[in-house]
């Protein structure tokens, strides 16, 4: 087994331990993002890390290692706040090697990390990874929002500073994995890539709370369900937005994953917090805004290609969501849109004469 020991729970510190172990460069931008490549010697893939203010680091390992590894994370006199989310692979954590907690995929988990205790991660050989931790700094993180006096009784004693460890497995969420996904696959660079997964983090830590607060109310899942069907599930985001227009059935999703119509608004509830149709309506209602922005397609076209009923009904919804009319929004935004389109020409021409 590869041991790696930290000596400081701030970020740069722990790549330093990694990439010694691993004897790899560290790629760093802006003293915020950092990432590793693992050699191809040692096993696959990368492990990335964001550190922000106000207490906030986000860790992702999207890898395979060759050998059993284990990162022993530094002890510190702060109470740490630990949001797991694993969408592959099995993993182990232990604080102070006395209670070992196991994790399952598309589980929100919280992981209470007292001070002067040190708290280590195990990974098994050729297991494929792709684990999120969202660790938040829990005095440094309230004090800088003041938001102390308006906590719910539930996450007053979440963060309530106490000395004894504690996990909390919340319900499988998928929602979740949606915001997950738009971190790993932002396209942007340097700078945008930063903010942008700022605001990010800060969506994750809401939901993760949210969750924890759901599952504190609800202990036991309404409903169980098996891993494929979780995987299932998945499948039916990509399957609405590729079907938006044709407008079928709530049974014709059902079908196309083999599940049962009411297991499968039960579990899609269950995972989304939203039901199908709910979830199909705030998709429509955010690609029409794109359309609206980026297209001159009329109203009625847009309305024919998300497949809606009506004008009149889509008007409704839209106002309702957005607080003005589809033809306000595309005024507004489209007059916004080119304005800027017209600053960067006039610049590009400036800077090329």
């Amino acid at each position: 087994m590869k041991s790696i020991q930290t000596t400081s729970p701030n970020l740069d510190q722990i790549f330093d331990a990694l990439s010694n172990a691993f004897d790899c460069e560290v790629f760093i931008l802006a003293n915020q993002n950092y990432k590793i490549e693992i050699p191809k010697s040692l096993g696959e893939g990368y492990i990335e890390g964001y550190e922000y203010c106000n207490g906030i680091r986000y860790l992702c390992y999207n890898c395979k290692f060759y050998d059993d590894v284990e990162i022993k994370f530094a002890s510190s006199d702060l109470k740490v706040l630990n949001f797991f989310y694993t969408v592959q692979g099995k993993f182990s954590t232990s604080l102070d090697q006395k209670i070992i907690y196991n994790f399952k995929p598309y589980q929100s988990t919280v992981l209470n990390h007292p001070p002067q205790h040190s708290l280590i991660i195990t990974f098994k050989r050729y297991e494929e990874l792709r684990v999120s931790c969202l660790s938040i700094n829990s005095l440094q993180f309230l004090n800088s929002r003041k938001y102390d006096r308006e906590l719910d009784l539930n996450l007053k004693n979440l963060f309530n500073t106490t000395t004894k460890p504690f996990l909390h497995h919340c319900h499988y969420d998928l929602q979740l994995l949606e915001v997950y996904e738009d971190i790993k696959n932002f396209n942007g660079k340097d700078f945008l890539r930063i903010i942008y997964t700022e605001g990010k983090i800060l969506e994750l830590i809401s939901l993760h709370l949210k969750e924890y607060i759901r599952s504190i109310q609800t202990p036991l899942p309404p409903l169980q369900l098996m891993p494929y069907e979780i995987e299932n599930l998945k499948k039916i985001p990509r399957l609405i937005e590729e079907n938006i227009g044709n407008r079928p059935k709530i049974r014709w999703y059902a079908q196309e994953i083999g599940m049962n119509i009411n297991k499968f608004q039960k579990g899609f509830q269950e995972l989304y917090k939203e039901t199908v149709n709910g979830y199909i309506q705030n998709k429509r209602l955010s690609i029409s805004k794109d359309l609206l922005v980026e297209t001159n397609l009329a109203i009625g076209e847009i309305i024919e290609e998300l497949g809606l009923r009506s004008k009149s009904h889509f008007s409704k919804i839209f106002k309702t969501r957005y607080h003005m009319s589809p033809s306000d929004y595309r005024k507004k935004y489209q007059k916004d849109l080119s304005k800027n389109r017209n600053h960067v020409q006039s610049r590009d021409t400036f800077i090329t004469h």
